[in-house]
């Protein structure tokens, strides 16, 4: 059994898997109240809204629409008919609001429009991951010619300063005048 919220008394209940009721067992006998005065005063006043029938019983707007969207309640008045809002044929049903023709009209418009969707995302992710694929090539094209540049710096061939080439002659000029003096 789960365990519900009472709609009513918003006590915590444990709610049997085949109850009908979504109150508490406290609350069934009202809610059973609320149902016979509401069914009361549609059957004397006809088709009327919640607003009205609420106004009518004393019954809580929200206990109303409750009960509407559990089912409690149907409308049996079929002479108003409704209209497909695209074509103004025939619809399907007062929820809808759409024939069949242009509710599957409108599903594959909604399937070819997903389908674009799906194409223009993996489009965009593509161009994403080409645009960061070019920023890493470059990023590392980058690296490569400063690493060159460094290994051709290294590598460069420093010529020396050239001595003085006289100096030395001179040198060797002295020593020859020497050698020529004492022999």
């Amino acid at each position: 059994m789960p365990l519900t919220k009472c709609p009513r008394c918003e006590k915590l209940f444990n709610k049997p898997e085949n109850s009908q009721y979504p109150v508490c067992n406290l609350c069934i006998d009202e809610e059973q109240k609320d149902y016979e005065k509401i069914r009361k005063v549609l059957e004397e006043h006809g088709n009327i809204n919640a607003i009205e029938i609420s106004e009518k019983t004393g019954i809580s707007l929200d206990v109303i629409l409750r009960m509407c969207d559990q089912g409690w309640f149907e409308t049996q008045d079929n002479s108003e008919s409704i209209y497909c809002g695209r074509c103004g044929a025939p619809a399907i049903s007062r929820t809808k609001r759409l024939c069949e023709s242009c509710l599957i009209q409108l599903q594959r418009e909604c399937l070819k429009a997903i389908g674009e969707l799906r194409q223009s995302l993996k489009e965009k992710a593509m161009r994403n991951k080409l645009d960061v694929l070019k920023a890493v090539q470059e990023k590392q094209r980058d690296i490569k010619e400063k690493r060159t540049e460094i290994q051709v710096s290294k590598t460069k061939i420093v010529k020396p300063a050239k001595k003085q080439t006289s100096e030395r002659m001179v040198y060797q000029e002295r020593i020859t005048k020497k050698e020529s003096k004492e022999t």
